[in-house]
């Protein structure tokens, strides 16, 4: 098969995020659809010159987390109570404060710590952008 004439594709490099976003904004004016905008961080002003549509990604994770939940606490009890009870924590077999409560902030103590690791390192990469930014 014989290759096709044509641009198949653009890469440009902008030192603003205003200039990226009005060359998408021209880009769109011009007819063209398929476009993506990387960026070190976000901008959002670019994700509206894309015209970035909203998706149920998020609505099914969410779903899935609920099913992934309830599975999880339905197996629990059913091990705990029915399937191969052993009291071996000096506890009723099934105690809901101990098995829904404390695990789950554990977790949630782990997802502020990593939150506030990500967000400082995002401060610095702000801070060292002007330098980064001029390495061609």
């Amino acid at each position: 098969m014989p290759p096709r004439e044509g641009v198949y594709g653009l890469l440009a490099e902008f030192n603003t995020p205003s200039e990226l976003v009005h060359a998408t904004e021209m880009a769109h004016r011009a007819g063209y659809r398929r476009m993506e905008c990387y960026t070190p961080y976000p901008v959002e002003q670019a994700a509206e010159a894309l015209r970035f549509h909203k998706t149920r990604v998020p609505l099914l994770c969410l779903l899935g987390g609920l099913c992934g939940l309830t599975t999880g606490a339905l197996l629990e009890i059913w091990v705990n109570v029915w399937g191969y009870p052993l009291n071996i924590r000096a506890m009723p077999l099934f105690f809901f404060f101990f098995d829904f409560v404390c695990w789950p902030l554990g977790g949630v103590w782990h997802d502020c710590a990593e939150w506030i690791a990500a967000a400082v390192s995002s401060a610095v990469q702000c801070a060292k952008l002007c330098e980064w930014s001029n390495d061609g």
